[in-house]
């Protein structure tokens, strides 16, 4: 009679460790199999790349009843199963730590399987013994046929494929449509697997034979048969599954031109927390030195916002040219608290109040016309992205002075602003060159206007408040370059500090500081001096552009160097 077991009392991992389910072969043929718990490490190196263990993909629900099913193959019984459900308690920052240890478990795996539940139904052994590997022929017989012919019963026929009214069609069609395509986590779990092999019931498929399955459907649009038109659908929603792993085993050591794909991928599979989709994504890119760290205090806004500064910032990257396809990619959601330039990874509108089998594929198709109308309305923007973020970033970091110096080396860094004005147009024209070559349909920016915008960018003159902001231009800056100017050398003369003097309420904290350490003996040599900054400070302060000028730059100098939008319109943070 078998035993109750003892309800399972979670105990805290060491870091980077994992439970691995381990089995033992009775000696007898008709004895049950042994299993027994242990911890694994995964080393931060990678050095165990070659790890023996098997992982488990699997849809929502149970896992002991996906487990169960998954044990009861009679290969599981000679390699040790990786049980993430079991390592993962119920407080929040532990789940976050494990989260992001999945996306290593899966890829040191020796073999991950991929569980879609068990198959009963009538047809089930002729859909995936008999038409899953015929598929692939399939596409090559339509590939052969003229555009206006037709799949027909004869072609079924020559292929020893079931007949029409056979469930095995109806059946496949629901194994392609399984939830478990849907999930999140598949992002990882597939592209950084060494091996996947699929479970449908009791039959193991082999993840290419399903991937070829699913490369004949945009085909079956010519076909007459009912039965194969359920396939139709099946092609757009999963390829990108497929996709994704094939682009990634081709381009392990170097995938950031594919970002766009896992991006969209992750987009809109279904999860139920949406950082989950941050930490799906991070799973990917997670590479040595990454600057994100996963904090689960912020705002959902701020989160994404922090992970799209780390991958504007990682220097893999040819940043210049695939930010542009990724901010034209992704679609902005209308989300009030994000940024224009960081995307809304959670797919709200599609996922809200929906269950996930009752989606239909059409509602995830994107038209190639909608796609090139995205693409031209982000095109203002994406010049923008391609010039300004990484401009203003350098800017901020030059600005980047303590209240207790000088200003000189901001007077110095404006300089550069001269120099970026002067160089506007080769800086513009190649960016708006090539995105016009790679988005032919999209609007044209003119060189005047898109340095216009630019412009009024790097001033921070349109906000996100309802006062009315002050226009400024490069000719602004280039006159409050001569205002510093004018006042720098008297205050070096008199050993005045500038930020004082331009900070303090009416200058009057600096010259509070100026007659305590002189005396009327040592102010009198000087009053010519003195008299030359009373003159250029009376000027700046009635210049109101040039004021708006150095309080802009004082936003920079204080690290307010990102961009918000309402409504499209730019400013800082």
């Amino acid at each position: 009679m078998a035993e109750c077991l003892p309800p399972y009392i979670y105990e805290p991992l060491p870091a980077r460790h994992i439970r691995v389910l381990s089995p033992t072969l009775p000696p007898d043929e008709g004895q049950q199999i042994t299993w027994s718990l242990s911890l694994m490490h995964l080393s931060e190196d990678g050095s165990d790349d070659a790890l023996g263990y098997e992982a488990l993909s699997y849809t929502w629900g149970e896992l002991f009843y996906n487990l169960f099913n998954r044990l009861r193959r009679e290969t599981a019984a000679s390699t040790p199963q990786s049980i993430r459900g079991l390592t993962i308690p119920r407080t929040t920052s532990i789940i976050y730590a494990f989260i992001r240890l999945m996306s290593k478990i899966y890829k040191r795996a020796s073999r991950v399987w991929v569980w879609l539940g068990p198959v009963e139904e009538p047809g089930a052994t002729e859909a995936v013994e008999l038409i899953l590997p015929q598929m692939e022929r399939l596409e090559y017989l339509m590939k052969m046929r003229a555009e206006d012919e037709t799949l027909n019963l004869d072609h079924l026929k020559d292929l020893r494929l079931p007949p029409v009214k056979s469930p095995a069609w109806p059946t496949l069609q629901r194994i392609l449509s399984h939830p478990w395509y849907r999930r999140l986590w598949i992002a990882q779990e597939c592209p950084l697997a060494r091996e996947v092999e699929v479970l449908v019931g009791r039959h193991v498929v082999a993840w290419k034979t399903l991937a070829d399955a699913l490369k004949p459907a945009r085909h079956l649009t010519r076909a007459t048969i009912a039965s194969t038109k359920l396939l139709v659908g099946e092609f757009e929603t999963k390829r990108k599954v497929f996709a994704c792993r094939e682009r990634y085993q081709a381009n392990i050591r170097n995938f950031f031109s594919h970002l766009v794909s896992f991006c969209d991928l992750v987009l809109l599979q279904f999860c139920t927390d949406p950082r989950d989709r941050v930490l799906g994504l991070e799973g990917i890119l997670d590479e040595p030195g990454s600057s994100f760290n996963f904090d689960e205090e912020i705002s959902l806004a701020d989160l994404y916002c922090k992970f799209m500064q780390s991958i504007l910032h990682r220097p893999e990257a040819l940043w210049l040219s695939w930010w542009s396809l990724f901010s034209s990619a992704i679609p902005k959601q209308a989300h009030s608290d994000l940024p224009s330039w960081c995307p809304d990874l959670h797919h709200t509108r599609l996922l809200r109040d929906r269950s996930i089998s009752g989606l239909e594929p059409d509602e995830y198709r994107v038209s190639r016309k909608e796609r090139r109308t995205m693409e031209g309305r982000n095109l203002r923007e994406i010049i923008i992205h391609a010039t300004v973020i990484d401009s203003v970033d350098q800017l901020g970091q030059v600005f980047d002075v303590s209240v207790d110096e000088t200003l000189l080396g901001i007077l110095s860094a404006m300089a550069k602003i001269h120099e970026w004005e002067s160089q506007a147009n080769n800086l513009f024209d190649p960016v708006r060159r090539e995105l016009e070559d790679q988005f032919p349909g999209g609007r044209k920016e003119t060189t005047a206007a898109v340095q216009k915008i630019y412009w009024n960018t790097l001033s921070g003159n349109v906000t996100i408040t309802e006062r009315r902001a002050t226009k400024l231009t490069p000719n602004d800056f280039l006159n409050f370059m001569s205002h510093l100017a004018a006042i720098l050398k008297p205050c070096q003369a008199l050993d005045i500090d500038i930020y004082d003097t331009l900070l303090g309420p009416h200058n009057a904290d600096a010259w509070a500081k100026f007659l305590d350490r002189s005396t009327e003996a040592e102010i009198e040599p000087l009053q010519e001096k003195i008299t030359e900054l009373n003159e250029a400070l009376t000027k700046f302060y009635g210049d109101q552009k040039a004021r708006a000028a150095f309080t802009q730059l004082r936003f920079v100098q204080q690290n307010h160097r990102i961009f918000t939008s309402t409504g499209k319109r730019f400013g800082f943070l």
